[in-house]
């Protein structure tokens, strides 16, 4: 298990992050293409993740995985 495998890369032009895992939940931040994240926690349909951005530091929340993909 290698250390990349922890990390996905956006795979849509816009990715909404939700404080829950569910459509309904609030929005907390958006990633866009090709954006790295960590992946934290992974079910089915949800993965919970962390960003970083220069702005404002660290932050976690859920995406759809089928929006996130892994490294070859």
């Amino acid at each position: 298990n290698t250390y990349i495998n922890h990390f996905r890369f956006v795979s849509s032009n816009i990715l909404q992050v939700r404080n829950g895992k569910s459509m309904k939940s609030k929005v907390v931040g958006e990633l866009y293409l090709g954006q790295v994240v960590e992946l934290i926690y992974k079910n089915k349909n949800w993965s919970y993740i962390q960003w970083t951005d220069e702005m404002d530091g660290t932050h976690r929340g859920w995406v759809f995985t089928r929006y996130i993909s892994k490294f070859k």
